[in-house]
């Protein structure tokens, strides 16, 4: 019996036409890489699985920003002592989607990251990303589309979904992420002169720019830049590293920290994984004792 959709078939252009997706490729380099690959993508199960890879980059882009402000004095330290108990088994997709909920929530409650959605906004979003990691799961756990077919009938449901949740978090192009290489005291303005690079839009080499912080920034590291206030340091979040693999840097996020390991890093554009021991420590002080917390899937 031949499966019926409840959506309308999908335009031949809707995905490469997409005018969320385009304007999503001038977002932060993760998210915009992936809706390129999305756009390019050409058959049905290439375009799903792609589609499957945007969501998560835009899940871990929220996820790792909204962590980086909760840690920076956001309020919410249950949240930092759930993400970093999830380290032990791996960060999922969901845990991330639970630290934007979270840095939503206390938006909403008056100490507003700008452009965070609170609210019913927020609830939006956490609803169209709710559906994404639902869709992941089936795909991780066998439930692949099997068929060209089976993946159209899918994406008929997903684009609008993927798009609703790249509307909602449009706010990431007004807190770019940048990448510092080296950093000066101006004596005379009494602030420090960095040489950054812009980590947005969908090329992996990144543009340089000049900008100057009121507080000394570290070279070679990510941070989120808010307008006026102080940037926001995403180690160890997101990190720039030399891949062992391809033998280029790459942006990698932390995956996970098992029990009596190393951290492992993950590259959003090749999921190529590497080991770096330099970060064990910044995630095992996210907040508390390890053995003193709960976890929250």
């Amino acid at each position: 019996m031949p499966i019926i959709s409840a959506h309308p078939p999908l335009p031949d252009d809707a995905i490469a036409g997409s005018d969320v997706l385009r304007k999503a490729r001038q977002m932060q380099y993760p998210i915009a890489r992936a809706a390129r690959a999305l756009q390019r993508a050409q058959e049905p199960k290439e375009q799903y699985e792609a589609l499957l890879e945007a969501a998560d980059a835009l899940s871990v882009t929220l996820g790792a920003t909204a962590a980086a402000w909760l840690r920076a004095g956001g309020g919410d330290d249950a949240g930092l002592a759930q993400l970093r108990t999830a380290y032990e088994r791996g960060v999922t997709q969901g845990t991330w989607n639970s630290i934007t909920r979270r840095a939503s929530a206390v938006s909403g409650a008056g100490a507003a990251f700008p452009g965070m959605p609170a609210g019913a906004a927020a609830k939006k979003l956490q609803v169209h990303l709710a559906e994404l990691v639902k869709e992941r799961n089936l795909w991780a756990h066998g439930s692949a589309p099997r068929t060209g077919a089976e993946a159209a009938q899918r994406l008929e449901r997903l684009l609008p979904v993927l798009e609703g949740a790249l509307e909602r978090a449009a706010f990431l192009v007004d807190v770019p992420w940048v990448l510092t290489q080296s950093s000066s005291y101006n004596v005379r303005t009494r602030q420090f002169e960095v040489i950054a690079s812009d980590a947005m839009a969908d090329h992996p080499e990144f543009e340089r720019r000049r900008l100057t912080s009121a507080v000394p920034l570290a070279d070679d590291r990510f941070y989120v830049l808010v307008r006026d206030q102080e940037p926001l340091d995403l180690t160890p979040f997101i990190v720039y590293r030399p891949c062992e693999i391809c033998r280029h840097a790459e942006v990698f996020y932390a995956d996970r920290l098992p029990d009596g390991s190393s951290t492992v890093l993950k590259s959003f554009a090749s999921g190529h994984k590497i080991i770096d021991s330099t970060l064990d420590e910044d995630i095992r002080m996210l907040c508390g004792p390890m053995d003193s917390q709960s976890t929250e899937s």
